[in-house]
């Protein structure tokens, strides 16, 4: 099957599949429920530049429909946006980006659940990486990602995990930075709540083949960790592990082989109040590095917090620091070392349920460390956004 053709087919499928499934006695809840957002925003810096940057105001239209079912069994969401993108002055980048996400989740058993994911997205701005991985990506994008899933209760106090997962993405106006990744995990919980109150180890391993022009890069890594609550408000996860690095070269004369070995982990601590929420996280492994032809070692940082002062009236505030790594010849064929801090404080008042406004300022900070460059970005956005609920 052809790369062009899979999207289309594997959301057909995933789509048929949920009709498949037929209603199940209480609990059946569908949703229809089309949506609106209006942005405005001023951007000093759209494309990074550390000399002549470029300034613009951007305006994003973004209508939208979300369709849902949940039963006692089936969890089924198809949603779909298209975000079109107006700036004053680069009407070269004026552009209509669609993004569509399907999901589906359906439980045989008590014990037993399976779940599909896909996702297509098209994207031209600058920054729709740089909350995710730390980068930035000046050119056009399209990306698909599939993924299966089964959890599996083994018994009262034990469950396990299995996942696959496919990622491609396109660059058409630089196809030589195109990549495709493989992967899957196998994951296993078990509750130490006899010997330790709110307690659950972990262990997991995972694979993921990512492949470039010219390199594949596979990765194996094996993490232990623990789940705790250790308050009715904080709680904490921690996975650290090992890991193992292969990378392949393509030379005009033959191929060449690396090996790499180095550690990961992901820690995060949660609080959930009653009126605030918030997670800090740390995150380090080797992943593919978008828009660079290669993978990287990436370390990063996040903060997400909000706060709800008054009823209609909330604030967010979410920030990060990013580093991507790899010298010359380790996971990519050029050195990459890349620095990020993001700063993103917000309000957002709600007028009714399906009706609210947010304004947000977003500070960013790019440092290329190979070629000793710095660009700063400050970003102001004010969004109006409306739902209107036809049945639910």
């Amino acid at each position: 099957m052809s790369p062009d053709r899979s999207p289309a087919v594997a959301t057909v499928l995933l789509l048929f599949a949920a009709a498949l499934f037929p209603p199940v006695a209480g609990g059946d809840e569908t949703r229809v429920v089309p949506s609106l957002a209006l942005k405005g925003e001023y951007n000093n810096n759209l494309f990074f530049t550390e000399k002549n940057p470029k300034e613009s105001y951007v305006g994003t239209v973004s209508p939208g429909l979300k369709l849902s079912r949940r039963t006692e069994r089936l969890d089924a969401v198809l949603s779909s946006v298209v975000d079109g993108v107006y700036y004053s002055a680069e009407e070269n980048l004026d552009s209509w980006n669609p993004r569509g996400q399907g999901k589906l989740g359906y439980r045989f058993t008590p014990a037993f659940r399976l779940s599909a994911d896909a996702s297509l997205r098209a994207d031209k701005r600058p920054e729709h990486e740089i909350e995710t991985s730390g980068l930035v990506v000046t050119t056009r994008t399209r990306q698909r990602d599939y993924a299966l899933g089964a959890e599996i209760s083994m018994s009262e106090k034990s469950a396990a995990g299995l996942s696959y997962g496919y990622n491609r993405v396109d660059y058409p106006d630089q196809p030589l930075q195109d990549s495709e990744t493989h992967s899957g995990s196998v994951n296993l919980v078990v509750d130490l709540g006899q010997r330790f109150t709110e307690t659950k180890g972990r262990a997991g391993f995972s694979y993921a083949s990512n492949r470039f022009t010219g390199l594949t890069v596979e990765n194996y890594a094996f993490t232990v960790g623990v789940q705790k609550g250790a308050t009715e408000l904080w709680s904490v996860q921690a996975d650290i592990g090992g890991r193992y690095t292969r990378s392949e070269f393509d030379f005009l004369f033959g191929k060449e082989k690396t090996d790499n070995w180095g550690w990961v982990a992901n820690v995060s601590l949660f609080y959930k109040g009653e009126r605030g929420n918030g997670s800090l996280g740390y995150g380090r492994s080797v992943t593919a590095a978008s828009g660079r032809g290669g993978a990287a070692e990436r370390n990063a940082v996040v903060l997400d917090l909000a706060r709800r002062f008054l009823y209609e009236l909330s604030g967010t505030f979410s920030a990060g620091y990013y580093r991507n790594f790899s010298d010359a010849g380790e996971f990519s064929l050029q050195g990459i070392d890349e620095q990020t801090v993001r700063a993103r404080p917000g309000l957002r008042y709600d007028f009714t349920k399906d009706i609210s406004v947010e304004a947000a300022y977003q500070y960013t900070r790019l440092r290329n460390r190979i070629s000793s460059e710095t660009a700063e970005q400050h970003a102001g956005t004010l969004r109006f956004a409306v739902r209107y609920p036809l049945y639910e």
